[in-house]
């Protein structure tokens, strides 16, 4: 369980995506400064706010790096990645962590697109595009996660519009400590939608079937 609070803005050394005819996990190395005993074989950290599971990790010249692998099911919901990126990490909670941001299970659920950004003193109004299945679970001044930011949603398209659009204010501060900052319109995020939503969405439909 994570938080949507962003620890390190690491970078991937390595993604080695599998030859299409061997049935083989794709493996990304990244290079960080979450401490080592957060990078444990075993260890669960949120790359882009994809819950993955360490399976090494080392420390070199002063850097620790750890590796991961991603299964076929998370290269079909995530964004695509390449080697020289950076990626926004979080270790896993514990129990005496604080809850800053909102749940996150760290379980993506598709892609969203920047469409547009427009600053506005310190922050960035940022509007965003998702598919539209999640018209449901995006609500204004609800969570949304993007790359592994909990953001509240400041405004969202109308349910019977064609396309899923919503606005976040990203503030400075976030800008500078994750990825966000770097984007343009036109680039892809990692979206998961808020897990309270996802379970009252799912009892609401089982019971509506009943």
């Amino acid at each position: 369980m994570f938080s949507g609070i962003i620890k390190d803005l690491g970078n991937i050394e390595q993604f080695i995506m599998p030859q299409p005819e061997i049935k083989q996990d794709a493996i990304m190395q990244v290079s960080t400064k979450l401490p080592m005993e957060k990078l444990t074989l075993g260890a669960s950290v949120a790359c882009d706010g994809v819950c993955l599971t360490v399976t090494e990790s080392d420390t070199k010249d002063g850097v620790n790096f750890f590796t991961v692998q991603l299964s076929h099911e998370s290269l079909k919901v995530i964004k695509p990645y390449i080697a020289g990126a950076t990626i926004n990490l979080e270790a896993a909670l514990t129990l005496a962590d604080g809850l800053d941001g909102h749940l996150v299970s760290g379980h993506v659920d598709g892609i969203a697109q920047l469409l547009d950004v427009q600053h506005d003193a310190g922050s960035r109004q940022m509007v965003f595009s998702a598919p539209q299945q999640f018209s449901a679970f995006i609500m204004r001044k609800g969570s949304v996660c993007l790359n592994g930011v909990s953001l509240t949603v400041n405004d969202v398209s109308a349910p019977d519009a064609k396309q899923l659009t919503f606005g976040c204010n990203i503030i400075s501060h976030t800008a500078n400590v994750t990825n966000l900052g770097d984007l343009q319109a036109g680039d892809s995020l990692n979206i998961e939608i808020d897990l309270l939503a996802r379970y009252m969405e799912r009892f609401l439909s089982v019971n509506r079937s009943n």
